[in-house]
């Protein structure tokens, strides 16, 4: 009876530790006790792992998901140098930061928005403008510091607007500077206000800078940044300085010179 008992321990017994070993879930290299206790998320990783990617958010079970259109639909084409509406939305409704990445053709993956919102809304992103191609669009939806969805679109950039030039081609910046919606050499009256309106095309964003001129001083008068789209500027014309007047808009990517432009007009005596 000893004998067969010892024999049985010889052969079963191996067999059965054995078995336990390959039942057991592999949780860290070293020590399994000690790694679960320096870090308890690895047991409830390996017990419940159907609920791990939910667990961090504080709401087990709860699957998000997240959209992204795109202007005109996924596919869609646009003019290269297009400022483009990206509108998105978070199911179930959820207090959510985002995160917005563009991979335009021959470039790296960029973020280029990071903001919040709580259910739905539009972003914009602005396509490049000395490029043509697809350009891919990701968005991460994040509840409580964790990514809980994404969602991806794409549209594709035509030609740029280059006159006569064959695709692909490189758009040639040109901006504009009007007051009063009115051509150079214009006559005003002194202490009058007046409305001057620049703009870039191909719309991109930009840095600008107006220059005036008077008695042959050229003097930087005020700069700012624009997204692209254009604005206006309300100036008024100072008592003291009659006769022509010239003034010079910069646009400009960083140390960039995109493109410049000019107008003149005369001030007169009220």
């Amino acid at each position: 009876m000893r004998r067969a008992l010892i024999l049985y321990l010889a052969l079963v017994a191996p067999a059965l530790l054995a078995l336990a070993q390959a039942l057991s879930p592999a949780v860290a290299d070293g020590d399994p006790a000690s790694a679960a206790q320096a870090n308890p998320a690895l047991t409830r990783r390996a017990a419940l792992p159907m609920l791990a990617a939910d667990s961090a958010t504080g709401s087990s079970g709860v699957t998000y998901t997240g959209g992204l259109t795109p202007a005109g639909g996924t596919g869609s084409h646009h003019t290269a140098g297009t400022v483009l509406q990206l509108c998105y939305s978070l199911t179930p409704a959820a207090a959510f930061d985002f995160r917005l990445y563009k991979t335009a053709p021959g470039s790296s993956e960029v973020i280029i928005v990071a903001d919040s919102d709580t259910a739905q809304g539009c972003t914009v992103a602005a396509l490049p403008v000395n490029t043509v191609g697809r350009t891919d669009f990701r968005m991460q939806f994040l509840v409580g510091g964790q990514v809980v969805a994404t969602a991806t679109a794409y549209v594709i950039a035509d030609v740029s607007p280059c006159t006569g030039a064959p695709q692909p081609c490189t758009a040639p910046y040109s901006g504009s500077l009007v007051v009063n919606g009115r051509p150079a050499g214009g006559t005003y009256l002194a202490n009058s206000g007046i409305e001057m309106c620049f703009a870039l095309t191909p719309t991109d964003a930009f840095d600008f800078r107006l220059y005036r001129t008077y008695n042959g001083v050229e003097t930087l008068i005020t700069q700012g940044s624009d997204d692209g789209t254009g604005d206006c500027l309300d100036l008024v014309l100072l008592a003291g300085e009659l006769g022509r007047k010239d003034y010079r808009m910069e646009f400009r990517a960083g140390t960039k010179l995109l493109a410049e432009a000019s107008t003149h007009f005369f001030v007169v005596a009220p």
